[in-house]
């Protein structure tokens, strides 16, 4: 299974948050580091819902800062970690190949919209 670039973004998102925290972020926090409006949680739910109905998470219904990285999801991102994204051959998604402009757009600190 692969990601689109606005997920594969997201779950970088949640790692980092976990690594430099030691607990998940909330919605607000990955909604922030997205750069998206306040009114933007559906979007947010959205890609949150597609990753762990794609098993790179796990959550708690009803629990705040309850995501967590399945070992599908820690492989994902190790599969990332420290590589330059080659701009003729790199795919992230079944809808997105990079291209030289979109690598460039993900090898920067990705804040804002994609």
């Amino acid at each position: 299974m692969t990601l689109t670039a606005k997920q594969h973004y997201t779950l970088e998102i949640i790692a980092q948050y976990w690594n430099k925290n030691g607990f998940a972020p909330a919605l607000a926090d990955i909604r922030n580091e997205l750069g998206l409006s306040k009114n933007s949680n559906g979007t947010i739910i959205f890609r949150i819902n597609s990753l762990e109905n794609n098993g790179f998470i796990t959550r708690s219904k009803n629990i705040a800062r309850s995501i967590k990285l399945t070992d599908l999801g820690k492989k994902y991102l190790s599969n990332f970690q420290g590589k330059i994204l080659n701009t003729s051959s790199t795919t992230l998604g079944s809808n997105f190949k990079t291209d030289e402009t979109s690598a460039q757009i993900l090898n920067y600190s990705m804040k804002g919209r994609i």
